[in-house]
């Protein structure tokens, strides 16, 4: 029996898996790093996690948004706002305006952040985790 676990922070997440009753072991990402950021970028249409965002939050940062987890479930007026790029609300729930060119609720951008999480998770074998889950 396997089992697996998440950490979803303000700044990283971290993915880990414990093997037959053995000390859990935190996965490396695509990146081959342990921690994935949690920041999250737009870029020609695409939305960009971990590594990917964090570069281009360097180089763009009105299309990168971090500290993700602090926005999630919160209206406008109840976050510290500390971003560079524009937030708004929509029918209760904080929307990243990257730029003029995209908007998106930080529900779905958390949901990047897991999908990209989703990846490292199935990269340690053929076992199906999130049928489990």
């Amino acid at each position: 029996m396997a089992g697996i676990g998440i950490s979803f922070g303000n700044t990283s997440a971290f993915v880990s898996i414990c093997k037959d009753s053995s000390r859990a072991e935190i996965i490396a990402n695509s990146a081959g790093e342990r921690p994935t950021s949690t920041t999250v970028g737009h870029q020609e249409g695409e939305i960009l996690t971990g590594t990917p965002a964090l570069q281009l939050q360097i180089r763009q940062p009105a299309n990168t948004v971090h500290n993700l987890k602090s926005l999630l479930g919160k209206q406008l007026a109840d976050s510290e706002n500390s971003q560079v790029c524009r937030l708004e609300e929509h029918n209760g729930e904080i929307i990243v305006n990257f730029n003029n060119v995209s908007r998106k609720g930080v529900s779905a951008l958390a949901k990047s952040v897991f999908d990209n999480l989703k990846e490292t998770a199935d990269s340690v074998g053929s076992t199906d985790w999130w049928k489990n889950v």
